[in-house]
């Protein structure tokens, strides 16, 4: 294991080397049975995957971007971060843009970026908002809304936070999370406004995850627990690199997280989800797994990821569908756990807070499950994919599904 000060050193290797990663877009040579993905696959800490209409997008450091309409076949996508050009505040963090997350909350999309630069950790996250990622669509338009927290507020008076790596988590509750964070000072959580993706509390109210361990945290909800995956190990080496994902469990979104056998996942304790592997003869297949994101297609779990590649050394994406065992763990090897299913039920409870169901005078309104046709969100109306439907001329809605979007306080 690395210790704490040789882990800080390491957070921002992989943003120095844009040539090596992100330097061509080529079609990646990819003849691994393992991951199926096709086309330009090479990116470095992904966004979790989100879908706008019938096309799959996800966005990587220094912006990078790729879109695919099967999940298979991925190309080249310009990345929000692309339309806000260079911003003043910026500068005070270091003025290097990596790491996002993208997310769809209440009809906007939410671009969130770390801003950080080479051994600095006075950094910080921004973010943005569009109502599209698809760049030819006339309404594609990003603007940025400014810092949601650096390191002074997120440190709460106590060691300094590295801001990096932002995720967010959407409660059964209503309520709205950001976690982030390093080696150098652990995760943090705090609580966001649903209307502005700015925090909640002002000042922000950090919740400690963990100490030190780990980097591009995610948060997962399943029945009884809720999951904590970050990265951790040594990144950006290449086929040497031993970065890959780990995790902890909770009955609490706020912790404390724990691992199988009871350990402090706060402390550094944790249980392995996906490790590098070898062939038969030893040879590395895959490295420096991370950067995990959680996302539903139709009706099951999977988990997106970058993996250094035999023979090439690229950081490819991958993505494959997440298990879990008897004892409620989770694991990628379908050997020891049932596939994790949900379908569209489990998308409107992962996206939208159902907190009652308008009145209606017809059927297909109480049929919402099997429906999934729109939500009524702040008195708009969008369909599942995050569009706007307007009002019919008589000021009816159209016949659909409908879910009222309550703030819970």
């Amino acid at each position: 294991m690395l210790n704490i000060v040789n882990r800080a050193v390491l957070i921002a290797i992989p943003f120095l080397l844009p040539i090596i990663f992100y330097g061509t877009a080529h079609a990646a040579d990819n003849n691994d049975p393992t991951n199926p993905l096709e086309g330009s696959i090479t990116i470095h800490d992904p966004s979790s995957i989100q879908k706008d209409d019938d096309t799959y997008y996800t966005f990587g450091s220094h912006g990078t971007g790729l879109s695919s309409k099967d999940r298979i076949t991925w190309s080249p996508v310009t990345s929000p971060i692309k339309s806000l050009g260079t911003k003043s505040w910026w500068n005070e963090h270091g003025g290097d843009i990596w790491a996002p997350e993208c997310v769809h909350m209440d009809g906007v999309y939410y671009f969130f970026y770390s801003v950080s630069a080479w051994m600095e950790f006075n950094s910080a996250i921004g973010v943005a908002t569009g109502t599209t990622l698809d760049p030819d669509n006339p309404e594609y338009e990003w603007v940025d809304q400014g810092l949601v927290i650096d390191s002074l507020q997120a440190a709460n008076g106590g060691p300094m936070i590295n801001v990096i790596d932002p995720g967010t988590f959407l409660d059964d509750d209503g309520k709205w999370y950001l976690i982030f964070g390093s080696y150098q000072g652990g995760v943090r959580l705090i609580e966001l406004d649903r209307s502005t993706g700015k925090p909640a509390h002002d000042p922000p109210e950090p919740i400690v995850i963990t100490d030190h361990l780990g980097e591009a945290s995610f948060l997962l909800h399943r029945k009884d627990y809720y999951y904590c995956t970050v990265s951790t190990g040594k990144c950006c080496k290449g086929m040497e690199s031993t970065y890959m994902i780990v995790y902890g469990r909770s009955t609490s979104v706020e912790g404390p997280y724990t691992t199988r056998e009871g350990r402090d996942f706060r402390s550094g304790h944790y249980n392995v989800l996906i490790e590098r592997d070898y062939d038969e003869k030893g040879a590395v297949l895959h490295a420096g797994m991370g950067c995990s994101g959680f996302f539903w297609d139709n009706d099951t779990l999977f988990m997106s990821y970058h993996a250094y590649t035999a023979p090439s050394g690229d950081a490819l994406l991958n993505i494959k569908p997440v298990y879990i065992d008897d004892d409620g763990w989770l694991t990628m090897d379908p050997q020891k756990g049932t596939l994790i299913t949900g379908g569209q039920t489990g998308s409107i409870k992962r996206n939208y807070h159902i907190k009652e169901i308008t009145q209606s005078h017809t059927p297909v309104m109480r049929t919402f499950i099997s429906c999934n046709k729109a939500v009524l969100s702040e008195n708009r109306i969008y369909s599942l994919t995050g569009k706007h439907c307007n009002k019919n001329s008589d000021g009816h809605v159209p016949a659909g599904v409908y879910i009222i979007q309550k703030h819970v306080q």
